[in-house]
C-alpha cells in the first residue's frame, strides 16, 4: 500500500514510465437497463511484469484513455483516496457496481487466496475506483456513470 503522499512524490517518474494496458470494457449497453449510462474499465496485470501496485494504477488510470482531457489526468492521480480496504470490502465494491451487468462479472475477481492489499482510489457519487494486489496479479476496477 501507499499513501497519497507518496503517490504525489512518485507521480513525474511513474508518468513518465507508463506501461500500456488494455483495459476490459464494459459500456452502457453492457448494462440493464442501459440508461443509467454506467461504464466499467477492469484491467489486470501479473505481478510478475515488474511493476509496484503504485505503478500500476497510474498505468491502469492512463489506459482508460484521457487524451481529450489530458489537462485532468495529474490533477486527478494527486487527488487519489488512497484508502486501505480489505479485500472482503473490495470484493463488495465491485460486487455492487458490477451487479446490473447483462453478463455477469465472474466473481469474486480472484480466487479468495494469496490476497496482499486493496485500496480505494476514487469515491465520488459518479465514479468508484478500487486497485487490488495478490501475490501472482494486480487488478484495477473502475466504475462511473454520467447519468
Amino acid at each position: 500500500m501507499f499513501t497519497r503522499k507518496e503517490l504525489q512524490d512518485r507521480l513525474p517518474a511513474l508518468l513518465t514510465a507508463v506501461v500500456p494496458l488494455k483495459p476490459v470494457q464494459f459500456d452502457q449497453n453492457d448494462f440493464d437497463p442501459p440508461d443509467g449510462e454506467e461504464s466499467i474499465a477492469l484491467l489486470r496485470l501479473r505481478s510478475d511484469e515488474g511493476l509496484d501496485l503504485m505503478a500500476f494504477w497510474v498505468s491502469a488510470v492512463v489506459a482508460e484513455g484521457w487524451e481529450a482531457r489530458r489537462s485532468y489526468l495529474l490533477p486527478y492521480l494527486e487527488s487519489a483516496r488512497c484508502r486501505p480496504i480489505s479485500e472482503l470490502e473490495f470484493n463488495a465494491l465491485v460486487s455492487q457496481h458490477s451487479s446490473s451487468l447483462i453478463r455477469p462479472l465472474s466473481l469474486p475477481l480472484h480466487p479468495p487466496s494469496q490476497f496482499v492489499c486493496a485500496m480505494q482510489m476514487d469515491d465520488d457519487w459518479h465514479t468508484i475506483t478500487a486497485i487490488a494486489e495478490y501475490a501472482d496479479e494486480f487488478i484495477s476496477f473502475h466504475w462511473e456513470t454520467t447519468a
